[in-house]
């Protein structure tokens, strides 16, 4: 079995039977069937890659995966007077950033 967490702990896909080998890509299409928004899922410590082979637990055992939703948005703080007023540029910040 395999089931995906978000960060909180809350289920957001499965528990669901895979056969072995698993791929990271066929888990990320099943997981995007349910899931409308960008994501990244997490395995261990590091990001699950579309070719990686993933080891399912064994009998009885559950493979736990977390996912983390990308939202490309950028998060200011500071001063105004250090550079922290970003209003002017606010809405260029609310999504589809991909570098800075």
């Amino acid at each position: 079995n395999v089931l995906v967490c978000n960060m909180a702990g809350d289920a957001v896909f499965g528990p669901a039977d895979f056969r072995q080998p698993l791929f990271g890509s066929e888990l990320r299409e099943r997981v995007r069937v349910v899931v409308s928004r960008p994501f990244k899922l997490i395995f261990g410590n590091r990001v699950v890659s579309e070719h990686e082979l993933l080891q399912i637990g064994g009998e009885g055992r559950a493979m736990l995966v977390k996912i983390v939703f990308v939202s490309y948005t950028v998060v200011t703080w500071g001063a105004a007077h250090c550079g922290g007023d970003c209003s002017a540029v606010a809405d260029r910040l609310a999504a589809g950033v991909t570098s800075i």
